[in-house]
């Protein structure tokens, strides 16, 4: 899978190590190291680590219990949703490839959830079970704004990562690797949704592939992932606004405001 061409508007916001703004970014970080000591921690990485599992109380990248009512879809909206139906690109498995869907289909949601996440709790990669709503909320918007970049916190820095959604899927790999390989960079990690189950079981099945295990950790694969629900669904309005203003407004686009929200 290739990224899609992008114009150079979107990037300009981007420091290289000779300007003001990687003097800026070298200040913030230190700032986080100043937070972290303040906070008791060892580390940046520690600290992150904390972050994580804040946030994945409340995030849909977790195990979450779905009662039948939430299971239960509109008839008009399941009329008007068309995203289950469209046909995958050849390279990415379906649903019926991965579980037995005639044995599946007799199962609860939360049996369904027990079953996608402990399958995947002893492998190098993420997993999630998230409610149709919240998907198809995901899914509008990475339609409309199908591009993104977010930061991840490392110990001795910041580093971007590009996000693309494309079909059921949501790309990852690092600026630094697309400013020096353009369109043809190789993905970090891939975000692949299963909407199969959506209209009569009121879930989608999520894996998360990590292609380049030896550039990012597992951790740092969860924090980019909880970044893009952050921005892309659960989010503040401003922290929302931001992918807007990322495509629509390019040269009124802030990279400070987006480590703001880190």
């Amino acid at each position: 899978m290739r990224f899609s061409k992008v114009t150079s508007d979107h990037f300009q916001f981007i420091p290289s190590k000779d300007t003001k703004n990687s003097k800026y970014m070298e200040k913030y970080y230190d700032k986080l190291k100043i937070k972290a000591e303040k906070e008791n921690f060892s580390s940046v990485e520690e600290m992150k680590a904390e972050r994580l599992k804040a946030i994945q109380k409340n995030s849909f990248f977790v195990p979450k219990k779905i009662s039948s009512t939430e299971s239960e879809t509109n008839s008009s909206q399941k009329k008007n949703y068309t995203e289950a139906t469209m046909n995958p690109p050849p390279n990415v498995k379906t649903l019926d490839k991965i579980l037995n869907m005639e044995k599946i289909k007799d199962h609860d949601s939360e049996t369904i959830e027990k079953i996608w996440l402990e399958y995947h709790s002893t492998k190098n990669c993420l997993s999630a079970v998230i409610p149709a709503e919240t998907y198809r909320t995901l899914f509008k918007r990475g339609q409309q704004y199908p591009m993104f970049v977010v930061p991840l916190p490392q110990e001795h820095g910041l580093e971007f990562y590009i996000l693309q959604f494309q079909f059921h899927q949501c790309f990852f790999t690092s600026l630094l690797e697309y400013k020096t390989h353009g369109i043809e960079s190789k993905h970090h990690m891939v975000l692949t949704h299963f909407p199969e189950l959506m209209d009569f079981k009121g879930i989608v099945l999520m894996h998360g592939e990590i292609i380049q295990p030896k550039l990012i950790s597992l951790k740092s694969a969860q924090y980019l992932a909880y970044a893009m629900q952050k921005f892309y669904v659960s989010g503040t309005n401003d922290e929302l606004n931001l992918v807007e203003k990322f495509h629509k407004y390019p040269d009124k686009f802030e990279y400070k405001d987006l480590i703001k929200n880190l």
